[in-house]
């Protein structure tokens, strides 16, 4: 029996998390009972999960969704538009359709484990989550007044439970990877403090923040596999100093 529940919930709760984001426009003053809702059916299908194989990793990645959930929800709660809304919600539907599929293969062990590999579509939903939740911030940020340490202290958080997440699949035992995931945490936190003051966008320093994580999390990992030469940190500081580029010019030409 939770094996077929656990078969149907990748099913089901992204059907879940579109009602939820639909009825989001329509009762917006309910934000944080709709919110907890869809943070409630994400946790049931962990703690099945877990009850069905008894493996600590499931926690991790439980902690992981959660962090997925709220930005994207948060986002969207921002978002004024009915279209955009519902745009964005079949969108992150689909997102977190595979995602959860993705946990359950990896769980697992199924043949489309290979196919439907956690730690890639996790290292893609990060860049998605911190655009989203950087953006979420800033949003509370200037709409809502809030005090800018605590964005910090949310965000730290936040950053530190994705690489955590995100090295999760290395050979690493459990100091080395907290220690790991805390100093690409804390050099991604201090990116943002840096630039979060520039007069520009939030959905451009949104989207710097997103490439620091991308240029953090490629250059940790090439070091780790012994894959850094001075030529691989070139291309990477390359790629990203021209997508930071594009990314500031774009939002200087139409701010």
């Amino acid at each position: 029996m939770i094996f077929l529940f656990l078969r149907l919930f990748p099913l089901l709760l992204p059907l879940i998390q579109l009602l939820i984001l639909v009825a989001l426009s329509y009762a917006v003053n309910y934000w944080l009972w709709l919110l907890l809702t869809l943070l409630a059916a994400n946790t049931f299908y962990f703690l099945l999960l877990y009850a069905r194989l008894r493996k600590k990793k499931v926690f991790i990645i439980w902690w992981h969704s959660l962090v997925m959930i709220v930005a994207g929800f948060v986002f969207i709660l921002f978002v004024s538009d009915r279209l955009s809304v519902l745009l964005l919600a079949i969108t992150y539907g689909l997102i977190y359709f595979f995602y959860l599929e993705s946990v359950f293969h990896y769980f697992y062990q199924t043949g489309k484990a290979t196919l439907l590999s956690l730690e890639n579509v996790i290292n893609y939903v990060n860049l998605l989550t911190v655009f989203l939740g950087v953006a979420a911030l800033i949003n509370f940020y200037i709409f809502i007044n809030f005090y800018w340490l605590w964005l910090l202290v949310i965000a730290f958080a936040a950053f530190l439970i994705l690489f955590y997440s995100r090295f999760l699949f290395l050979e690493l035992n459990s100091k080395e990877h907290l220690i790991l995931s805390l100093i690409c945490t804390l050099l991604l936190l201090e990116f943002l403090g840096g630039i979060i003051f520039l007069p520009t966008s939030l959905y451009s320093l949104a989207a710097a923040v997103a490439l620091g994580y991308y240029f953090i999390s490629l250059v940790l990992l090439a070091q780790f596999n012994g894959e850094l030469t001075r030529r691989t940190l070139i291309r990477y500081s390359v790629f990203t100093l021209v997508a930071l580029f594009v990314v500031f010019f774009t939002a200087l030409i139409t701010y």
